[in-house]
C-alpha cells in the first residue's frame, strides 16, 4: 500500500471526502498497474480483485493514515471507492471508529 504514514491532519492537510477518494484511486490505480484517471470511483471492488487479503491490508493502512480504526468488512457495506470514502470522511469528522 502506497498511504503516508503521517495523519493527513498533523500536516495541516484537512480529512475531505477528495483526499481520502484520490489517495484511494492512486492506491487502486498502482495496485493494478493502470493510470488514476482508469479508475472508476463508482465500480464495485470485487470489480477491482479486492479480497479479504488486500482488504485487511488496505484497511490497516488506512487505519495508520487516519488515526482512526478501519474494519475491513466496512469495504464490502460501502462497495466503491466513492462510498467507502464518504463513510471513512464522516467517521473521521466524527472521531469514531470505522468499525
Amino acid at each position: 500500500m502506497s498511504f503516508p504514514v503521517t495523519n493527513p491532519a498533523e500536516t495541516g492537510t484537512p480529512v475531505t471526502f477528495e483526499v481520502i477518494r484520490d489517495r484511494m484511486v492512486d492506491v487502486f490505480a498502482r495496485r493494478l498497474g493502470v493510470g488514476p484517471a482508469q479508475i472508476d470511483v463508482d465500480q464495485y471492488f470485487n470489480d477491482f480483485g479486492l479480497d479479504s487479503v488486500w482488504a485487511l491490508a488496505l484497511a490497516t493502512e488506512l487505519e495508520k493514515w487516519l488515526g482512526i480504526e478501519v474494519d475491513a468488512a466496512a469495504l464490502w457495506y460501502y462497495p466503491t471507492i466513492a462510498e467507502f470514502s464518504q463513510y471513512l470522511v464522516e467517521e473521521y469528522e466524527s472521531g469514531g471508529q470505522a468499525a
